[in-house]
């Protein structure tokens, strides 16, 4: 193919997360609770959740639901490559998800609706 030369200068970027999960259980509820923190050289702190509870009604069947939060920081290469923008924010999300699932000896079938809020999606 020939020699390639690339115009996408060496950059770099720092960031850090501290992530924490918590797991309560009682009788036939389950609470998933947890966070994290990011710290973004360019974007900043930004800290987001997962809250997923769900219950057991028997053996087979659980009903289940998850409200999260999310932040993600555009690439380097969407930043500053020849087709990128450097004035791109971070996307940030709320999602939101309630089902029910069977599961039995031969067969696992779960029902799950959702809905994502994205802003600055790209």
């Amino acid at each position: 193919f020939g020699p390639f030369v690339s115009t996408f200068e060496d950059t770099s970027v720092y960031l850090a997360s501290f992530y924490n999960s918590l797991l309560f259980e009682k009788g036939n509820w389950n609470m998933e609770a947890g966070f994290r923190l990011n710290s973004h050289e360019t974007f900043g702190s930004y800290t987001t959740f997962t809250l997923n509870p769900s219950y057991k009604i028997n053996r087979h069947w659980r009903v289940y639901g998850s409200i999260a939060s999310g932040f993600k920081a555009p690439s380097l290469y969407q930043l500053y490559s020849f087709a990128g923008t450097p004035t791109l924010k971070a996307e940030k999300s709320y999602n939101y998800e309630a089902g029910i699932a069977y599961t039995g000896k031969q067969a696992s079938v779960r029902l799950t609706g959702f809905y994502r809020d994205i802003k600055n999606g790209l």
